[in-house]
């Protein structure tokens, strides 16, 4: 385990943070500023900045300002109206849904025995993961400050990137950026996490990875159905969107929760993702991007204002689709326990077998009786 940075530390870094952006009072929106009214009161456990994610905010909402504007017109508002309607569903959204995290069979054994969930950068490989302990770092880094303190190498100790100026349509230029390693190219804009994470890998020293690694975030979902279904349906059966991730639907307690959680409406792993505190969503948590489609220009996330009305209702990745909820992602910091678990939901229907369903029951019994104090309460359905 790598070096730790004290409380004391920590916190004077975010205090520091908090009070270099408190001179801004410049917003895009009046939703936002006043959004950010009470943005001092609010807390988050773990190694969380709540500077940088404020700054991601404010930067994300700037760099959207085209998809608002159309997002205005396609609903036939203005700007303000559409933002503080997205505001007030985002909002709904979260405050009728429960949190949860899903877990393998097999995980969850380690978990009853040692306590607590551990993340792929102690060890416990996620399919999620990739094998991309570096890109996911760098992610953290940009969405919450994690290990904010640490710089990557001195360039020269890497090499160059390398950019290049295009022409558009109309003869307008605009600069291209190539990430250079190992011998080859690929353009910033369309790197994989897979490359990234080699990319960055030359950048930044091992302590970047090590310290502090059992306080990186535990990844989960928020769903407004009663067992965790999160599925184009918004029920159990079919099976979970994220099922892959794990079988088993952990509900965590929802003040826990709050006290500990961000979140975004989208994978993290993506470029554009936006956290904000559970406790208190941000419009731009939510998605809002466009795409051309046989030479149409189709807002993503525009129908949302009308017709998603439910966070178990989502679509992963379907392309076709430009409306839907592509993830509702939860981000738990300062550790996830046994402790913050309200309740544990098994079900053959979301892919555990019958023989994984009576093992998981006998576990979860013996826990029970080891702990009589334990208040989880196990949920067949």
């Amino acid at each position: 385990m790598g070096e730790k940075t004290s409380p004391e530390s920590f916190n004077r870094i975010k205090n520091e943070s908090k009070a270099e952006l408190s001179n801004e009072e410049s917003y895009e929106s009046k939703t936002s500023r006043e959004y950010f009214e009470d943005w001092e009161k609010i807390a988050l456990e773990g190694v969380v900045d709540l500077g940088v994610i404020k700054k991601s905010i404010k930067q994300a909402e700037k760099e959207r300002k085209s998809y608002y504007e159309r997002l205005a017109k396609e609903t036939g508002t203005s700007v303000e109206s559409a933002k503080r309607q997205l505001q007030e569903k985002v909002d709904g959204l979260v405050e009728r849904s429960e949190f949860f995290v899903c877990v393998e069979p097999c995980v969850l054994e380690k978990i009853l025995e040692e306590g607590r969930w551990k993340n792929s950068y102690e060890g416990v490989k996620s399919p999620g993961s990739r094998n991309e302990p570096y890109y996911r770092a760098v992610k953290e880094k940009e969405m919450f400050g994690f290990n904010g303190e640490i710089e990557m190498y001195p360039e020269e100790e890497y090499g160059d990137d390398y950019e290049e100026v295009w022409e558009d349509e109309e003869g307008e230029e605009y600069p291209v950026l190539y990430h250079v390693y190992d011998g080859f190219m690929i353009r910033a804009d369309e790197s994989p996490p897979e490359k990234d994470n080699l990319y960055y890998a030359h950048k930044y020293p091992d302590a970047f990875i090590d310290k502090n690694a059992d306080q990186r975030p535990i990844y989960g979902y928020f769903s407004d159905e009663e067992h965790g279904a999160i599925n184009s349906v918004g029920t159990i059966p079919p099976p979970t969107s994220v099922a892959h991730y794990g079988r088993i639907n952990v509900k965590v307690r929802k003040e826990r929760a709050l006290d500990k959680a961000t979140l975004s409406f989208s994978d993290t792993l993506d470029r554009d993702s936006i956290c904000s505190p559970a406790r208190k969503p941000h419009f731009t948590s939510f998605p809002i991007s466009a795409s051309e489609v046989f030479g149409e220009i189709c807002l993503k996330g525009s129908g949302f204002l009308d017709r998603i009305d439910k966070t178990s209702v989502t679509n992963m990745g379907d392309e076709e689709d430009n409306d839907c909820i592509p993830y509702t992602e939860v981000q738990y910091h300062g550790q996830l326990t046994l402790g913050d678990v309200e309740s544990i939901y098994i079900s053959a229907n979301n892919g555990l077998t019958l023989e994984e369903v009576k093992k998981v029951k006998e576990e979860i019994a013996a826990y029970n009786e080891k702990h009589p104090k334990s208040a989880i309460t196990l949920i067949e359905h």
